[in-house]
């Protein structure tokens, strides 16, 4: 992983975070041919968890960041499976939409 002073507070951090979820979504196509592939997917989620909340913990400077912070805790919650109720993901994933129509998204 790259250090946090190598990438900036807004795009960099966002690029970054899509790049490990690539990785991790190859990687977890090939879990099941083995235990080092497990760990190779498992090193990248960790990977993934620290960017996220080092994103997370910085202050959001305006509405694109603030998305930003949105989309990766977003993501790992539901790559995590870690809600407790559907409908919880229903309303996240409709805030995430409606945050991204204001940053001029199409969702």
């Amino acid at each position: 992983m790259r250090r946090d002073i190598d990438i900036d507070t807004g795009g960099g951090l966002t690029q970054e975070l899509a790049r490990l979820r690539r990785r991790a979504a190859r990687q977890k196509r090939k879990i099941s041919s083995g235990p080092d592939a497990w760990h190779a997917w498992s090193a990248t989620m960790d990977e993934i968890a620290i960017l996220t909340q080092g994103l997370v913990a910085r202050p959001a400077n305006n509405l694109e960041s603030l998305a930003a912070k949105f989309k990766a805790i977003l993501w790992l919650i539901e790559i995590n499976e870690s809600l407790l109720d559907s409908g919880d993901l229903k309303r996240l994933r409709r805030f995430g939409r409606d945050l991204s129509v204001l940053t001029g998204g199409h969702e």
